[in-house]
């Protein structure tokens, strides 16, 4: 319920339903579900936090979900991918980075960065104009990561090799890629 305010813009109610939870359940008062749940049971405990950070990307509060995901001693995929959105919303392109390469430094099994990641760190390093971080991430999709770059990833390198003056190689992305391009990628090669 508490995402479901956070995704419709509700972020006050989802904050409320948040402090009011914690003051039914778990007491003290504590800021960090970290803190606040009386278990260690990792999954409810992730949940919560990733819940609460995306809470506070949604309302503005970024450096607040950063402390709450650097607070977190357990992170899932969801966990890094929340907080790279957090910032890639604010056009927070060097912290979009920063834990995305943090990520990438623990990667394991269970935590692999998946295509709503990648959305998040190409189009920050899209609109922040990372040329070389882009074209290397979005080269190291399939090659490492073994993510089929979508349509939507397509589209943020057209964008950023457009933006950054490159519009031959845009053109050439256009006419390589293995979908159909929506007016926006066209448009770009123009």
């Amino acid at each position: 319920m508490i995402s479901g305010f956070a995704q419709n813009g509700r972020c006050r109610q989802a904050l409320n339903l948040f402090h009011e939870m914690q003051r039914a359940h778990w007491g003290g008062g504590s800021t960090h579900v970290n803190e606040a749940v009386p278990f260690k049971g990792k999954p409810l405990q992730v949940s919560l936090n990733n819940a609460l950070v995306h809470i506070y990307s949604s309302c503005g509060a970024v450096d607040k979900a950063y402390r709450v995901f650097k607070s977190m001693s357990w992170r899932t995929t969801i966990s890094w991918t929340s907080m790279i959105m957090g910032f890639a919303k604010q056009s927070r392109g060097k912290e979009v980075l920063d834990v995305f390469q943090w990520m990438l430094r623990v990667a394991i099994d269970e935590v692999r960065p998946d295509e709503i990641t990648f959305d998040g760190v190409l189009c920050a390093c899209s609109h922040a104009r990372y040329v070389i971080e882009v074209r290397h991430y979005f080269n190291s999709m399939n090659e490492k990561w073994r993510n089929e770059p979508t349509i939507e990833h397509y589209e943020c390198m057209v964008d950023l090799l457009s933006r950054a003056g490159y519009l031959d190689e845009a053109f050439e992305l256009v006419e390589l890629m293995r979908m159909k391009p929506n007016e926006a990628a066209n448009e770009a090669k123009h």
